[in-house]
């Protein structure tokens, strides 16, 4: 019986031991990974006006190509539109037309 407690002891002050001694690495090491984390975010703020400059210059250069690529498109689109309204006026004016008579 008394060879299980201090068996249990033993394990305890290791695992306490252990915990301390990982305490005081995080502790030791804490102060690194806030500098660290600094200038992560000041390199991220001195990339964010070139990634903007890049981004927009990328969306003009896509952009463009895309327009030139819908060009064909917005035919296919506009012919379809222009005979409904088309149709649209045509029934107004034989409409004015019925009343008229």
């Amino acid at each position: 019986m008394a060879e299980a407690v201090v068996l249990t002891i033993v394990v305890v002050a290791a695992a306490l031991a252990i915990a301390g001694f990982g305490f005081f690495v995080w502790l030791f090491v804490l102060p690194f990974r806030l500098v660290g984390f600094l200038f992560k975010l000041a390199l991220g703020l001195i990339a964010l006006p070139i990634a903007l400059v890049f981004g927009f210059l990328g969306l003009t250069a896509l952009g463009i190509g895309a327009l030139v690529l819908a060009l064909p498109m917005l035919v296919v689109l506009a012919l379809p539109i222009l005979l409904f309204f088309w149709m649209l006026g045509g029934f107004r004016r034989r409409d004015r037309h019925a009343v008229r008579a």
